[in-house]
């Protein structure tokens, strides 16, 4: 058997293993060096939905003390995806602009803010699960855990934090959606 049993972590839904941006841009000299980002329905392993998400990682303490955070899940390069800008509020929304500009968001060589936005979310820190290392949220409304169409498997995620006091959002990690294999049934 593979892993800890004492694991906690969501088995199921779809997984983004974080790491630190490697475009230019505004860049947190706190980003995250090892992360998981999670979408998943708590006590449902294999829906075909998510209904919450799930930040954790051992610098979280540290990141933690940035603020909140932000997670926007990049368009594909079928969708019309919006622009993202830092400064605007955080909605659970799916983009609807006719701006085609930035279709190919899949690429982490590129600019994530030139990648424009499928769907955005805010990760309050301030509600962040002391000591556990992680920080979980129900979704205003549901993700689809399919490969393209509106479903976010593919799709490229920035984790951006803001720090307290400040407009801007620092970006401090990405990664491309997965699905988070449930392991071998016995």
């Amino acid at each position: 058997m593979c892993g800890s049993e004492s694991d906690h972590r969501p088995r199921g839904g779809a997984l983004v293993a974080l790491r630190p941006p490697t475009t230019t841009g505004r860049s947190s000299p706190t980003a995250l060096a090892d992360g998981d980002l999670s979408f998943h329905t708590p006590g449902r392993p294999r829906c075909a939905v998510a209904t919450h998400a799930r930040l954790s990682s051992p610098d979280i303490g540290d990141v933690g003390m940035l603020g909140d955070f932000e997670v926007v899940i990049h368009p594909s390069q079928l969708d019309s995806p919006a622009v993202w800008n830092p400064t605007q509020a955080p909605t659970d929304r799916v983009a609807a602009n006719e701006d085609d500009s930035a279709s190919d968001s899949g690429d982490l060589t590129r600019c994530a803010r030139d990648c424009g936005q499928f769907r955005r979310f805010a990760l309050p820190g301030v509600e962040m699960v002391r000591g556990t290392g992680f920080v979980e949220l129900p979704l205003e409304k549901p993700l689809s855990l399919e490969v393209g169409g509106g479903g976010i498997i593919g799709r490229r995620v920035s984790l951006y934090a803001r720090p307290p006091r400040e407009r801007e959002y620092l970006f401090i990690a990405e990664g491309i959606v997965g699905f988070n294999h449930l392991g071998v049934s016995s």
